[in-house]
């Protein structure tokens, strides 16, 4: 099989499946991580980090155990944007959100050697990533999980785009306004709209 030139992708076309924009929900996540094929246990947590941080791939697999802080309640995480992009730095991450406790035991059993690539959190090429999403998520790919982060954090009434943006290193306003074309947000707000429209007509 002729191999793809994009990086990470060891098929020759870019989504055999077509671009994925309808997000999954939580409890599809559970049970993909519960009933999924993960040939080790680093594939698991690798694919954990990708779902509660929403970060590139690339930007998952160069993190260090520099790039963390473990702390009681929350898991800090240094998560620096690819292509340019800045975010807010680190991330906190709950503890106590579903597997987060895998990503914990994945860095506390790295050993910590500066900057070295053999220090890694995940220790595998982009292809390896690509593969963990494909064998669980046939369908899906990495950055699949960019978008479903984003656009959940969009979907929250109370997330304005202003800290969309500083969370995900959101640059150009064509980028953000693609997320918010998926969101729910506008499509709840329907009912509210319509409502108003009626009361408008009633105050003449």
């Amino acid at each position: 099989m002729k191999r793809s030139s994009k990086r990470g992708n060891p098929y020759p076309h870019k989504y055999k499946y077509g671009k994925k924009e309808e997000e999954i929900d939580l409890a599809t996540f559970k049970n993909i991580m519960e009933k999924g094929r993960f040939a080790k246990g680093c594939h698991r947590s690798f694919l954990a980090f990708l779902y509660w941080v929403g970060c590139r791939k690339e930007e998952a697999l160069e993190r260090t155990k520099a790039d963390f802080k473990i702390k009681k309640d929350i898991l800090y995480a240094n998560v620096p944007v690819k292509k340019g992009g800045k975010r807010v730095q680190p991330l906190p991450i709950p503890r106590d959100l579903p597997y987060v406790n895998m990503i914990v035991k994945q860095v506390k059993g790295t050993r910590r050697t500066g900057r070295n690539p053999k220090s890694r959190i995940w220790n595998f090429s982009e292809v390896t990533a690509w593969r963990i999403v494909k064998r669980v998520m046939p369908e899906h790919y990495p950055h699949f999980f960019r978008l479903n982060r984003i656009v959940k954090f969009f979907d929250n009434p109370q997330a304005t785009v202003t800290q969309v943006r500083s969370i995900f290193g959101l640059k150009s306003v064509r980028t953000i306004n693609y997320y918010l074309g998926l969101s729910k947000r506008s499509v709840q707000a329907v009912p509210t709209y319509l409502r108003e429209e009626v009361e408008r007509e009633k105050r003449g």
